[in-house]
């Protein structure tokens, strides 16, 4: 599922950079005190707002973290075992998080618990997504990205999906303001898309 490694000179964070900026608050001197902290028993405020695309059109989707947890969960253990996540990544921490889908007039999930491995994969922050207790709801792997306001934004997929594919998920930092991102066609094949909603709803 991987890409080879930038060959430019990138700066990647470490886990205490990460963690300043979930548990740091809108403070960035709290931020950077924050680096100092490690591990961290505060709850995060970040939420991000975003969409899914489906064939028929798109589903509201929302994100909050929660408080970093000191250990995987054996879900997210045997998941990331059978992808071979591990291989060729640096773990940085793993949090708790919840998932909501859909709106008022079709609700998919409604604060789902989920947890979040962050890692760095080939010089990008990468956040995987599952679920502790319900695996069949499959996973989701978002790249994380900062802007020149230092506002958050995540793009991605299901599990198999990597950065260069269009990306069916776009969700950015609650409360920054923004254009909407572009949304390019999809570029697999209808199966593939179907695949990475499904994955999402939980479907077979």
């Amino acid at each position: 599922m991987g890409q080879a490694a930038s060959s430019g000179t990138k700066t990647l964070p470490t886990a205490n950079d990460v963690r300043a900026l979930l548990f740091g608050g809108k403070d960035k001197a709290l931020q950077r005190q924050r680096t100092l902290i490690t591990p961290t028993t505060q709850t995060s405020d970040l939420i991000f707002d975003g969409t899914v695309q489906q064939l028929q059109g798109e589903l509201a989707l929302t994100y909050k973290v929660g408080k970093e947890l000191s250990q995987r969960p054996p879900t997210l253990i045997k998941r990331r075992k059978q992808l071979a996540m591990d291989d060729d990544a640096e773990e940085l921490l793993v949090v708790a998080a919840t998932c909501s889908l859909g709106d008022d007039k079709l609700k998919v999930l409604e604060d789902e618990p989920m947890c979040a491995c962050i890692d760095v994969f080939d010089d990008d922050v990468r956040i995987h997504f599952v679920s502790p207790t319900n695996p069949e709801l499959g996973g989701v792997v978002l790249i994380a990205t900062r802007d020149a306001r230092g506002a958050i934004s995540l793009r991605g997929g299901d599990e198999y999906w990597w950065d260069g594919y269009p990306p069916i998920i776009h969700a950015r930092e609650k409360g920054a303001a923004s254009k909407a991102p572009p949304r390019p066609a999809f570029a697999g094949s209808f199966f593939e898309k179907d695949v990475a909603v499904r994955g999402l709803q939980g479907g077979a």
